[in-house]
């Protein structure tokens, strides 16, 4: 085996094809290392360099399953020189290694909100005017890499899996929304309107500052938008609903009127302590089978309404609760 210094050696001019800076930056790996030449026979010597380099590289993420999503991203390695001149392969099928910590943390698999999954590694090939993971076999296919002076090359790929841990989500983002819901399902249980208005307006602030930061704080989606932002987007639009319905209530409690046939009779099996009130027949068809509630027991009008208001609400956020949180 014969030591020799790096910078002594000829090397490919390798290139990062996803790099930040674009696929014509200037790319220097450090030649400070040595590199160990070892004879194979007489016509071939494997030479192992172990330089160092620094890259910042571009993933395409799709963060609409967050925060239950995995990300895969490849380091995209390619070669200066067309493919007849230099081949990129597997050094000896060795698997690809990460290292996120040095002693005790060696087996670390976690960097900041991310779990490292798994890293694998293949290569990719041009031929005929077509990328595929099959190497070219013949000269003819080898003559072929270069079109209209663009020559193509061989990729390795290094691909990245990586899963994110979100902790806090439950407590950060879905409880605020749930507990909006409830806000929405008391503005009708309240016995005063203006108490009501006072709920729901100071509901319509918060969800709104509590979405303004959701949205700012989420990284952008590829893809749809993540689940918690339409929950939250639903949970503002009920609260402008059950806004506009109390401007509505608000107009029945002026006419002050009571319900009178089969919907106050509904309405009563829900009140505890209340009888079923006297039922007389219509003055104008007495042969009719309707009949009207009148008297003291029979509810107002407002009253029914939030009520319906109240269930319509509460299954309508047990609904989207189940579809955006599930």
């Amino acid at each position: 085996m014969t030591m020799a210094k790096q910078w002594e050696l000829w090397t490919p001019d390798i290139r990062i094809a996803n790099s930040v800076a674009g696929v014509s930056q200037y790319f220097e790996i450090s030649k400070r290392s040595h590199a160990s030449l070892q004879s194979n026979g007489p016509s071939s010597t494997r030479v192992e360099v172990y330089p160092t380099f620094s890259i910042k590289m571009a993933c395409k993420f799709d963060y609409s399953a967050y925060p239950f999503d995995e990300q895969a991203c490849a380091l995209r390695l390619y070669t200066a020189q067309p493919m007849r001149e230099v081949q990129l392969s597997v050094y000896y099928n060795i698997p690809p290694t990460v290292l996120l910590g040095w002693g005790r943390q060696s087996a670390k698999k976690h960097v900041s909100d991310w779990e490292l999954l798994s890293i694998t590694n293949n290569i990719s090939y041009y031929s005929d005017r077509k990328f595929s993971y099959k190497a070219p076999t013949s000269g003819a296919q080898f003559a072929r890499t270069c079109f209209k002076s663009i020559c193509f090359r061989s990729i390795l790929l290094t691909w990245i899996t990586v899963r994110r841990i979100a902790i806090y989500y439950g407590i950060a983002l879905v409880l605020p929304g749930i507990v909006s819901m409830l806000f929405n399902i008391l503005s009708f249980l309240v016995p005063k309107s203006e108490h009501s208005f006072y709920i729901l307006v100071a509901n319509f602030f918060i969800q709104a500052i509590f979405l303004q930061d959701v949205v700012f704080e989420l990284p952008p989606a590829v893809g749809n938008a993540p689940k918690i932002v339409r929950f939250g987007e639903w949970t503002l639009i009920e609260t402008i609903v059950a806004l506009f319905l109390h401007f509505w209530i608000r107009r029945l409690e002026a006419q002050n009127q009571r319900s009178t046939g089969k919907m106050a009779k509904f309405a009563l099996n829900f009140v505890p302590g209340h009888s079923e009130p006297k039922l007389f027949p219509d003055e104008e068809n007495a042969a009719s089978d309707e009949a009207s509630l009148i008297g003291s027991d029979a509810p107002y009008i407002v009253t029914v309404v939030k009520s319906i208001c109240a269930a319509c609400f509460f299954l309508f956020s047990l609904l989207i609760s189940l579809i955006y949180l599930i």
